[in-house]
């Protein structure tokens, strides 16, 4: 079962990645998992997956644990706004999904 949805904009965490932020696309097909962070695809072989606190988290074969939270717009504000150069301001979470989707996947909201 998929728990991600691709549609969904989502803050990505990771202890062991420091470069994890945003996940747009994100999906697991099989035993990969895959997202689009903005700059690149990413994509990890996955070892073990729960859903904990409105998160899924995802184990990859490589050590790496990523945690998948839908971005709120208190949490774009408080922890990806400070990391992105010029990041505009959102009256809603809608108008931040499509911001972000149009922008980089060429998709509506």
């Amino acid at each position: 079962m998929n728990r991600l949805d691709p549609a969904e904009v989502y803050r990505v965490r990771s202890a062991e990645d420091p470069t994890a932020l945003l996940g747009l696309d994100a999906r697991l097909e099989g035993t990969e998992v895959r997202w689009f962070d903005t700059g690149r695809d990413r994509g990890h072989s996955v070892v073990g997956i729960r859903e904990e606190r409105g998160a899924v988290i995802v184990e990859t074969d490589s050590g790496l644990t990523y945690a998948f939270e839908p971005l709120s717009l208190a949490v774009y504000d408080a922890e990806v706004k400070p990391k992105v150069e010029l990041s505009p301001q959102f009256g809603t979470v809608e108008e931040l999904k499509r911001f972000y989707r149009e922008r980089f996947l060429g998709a509506g909201a």
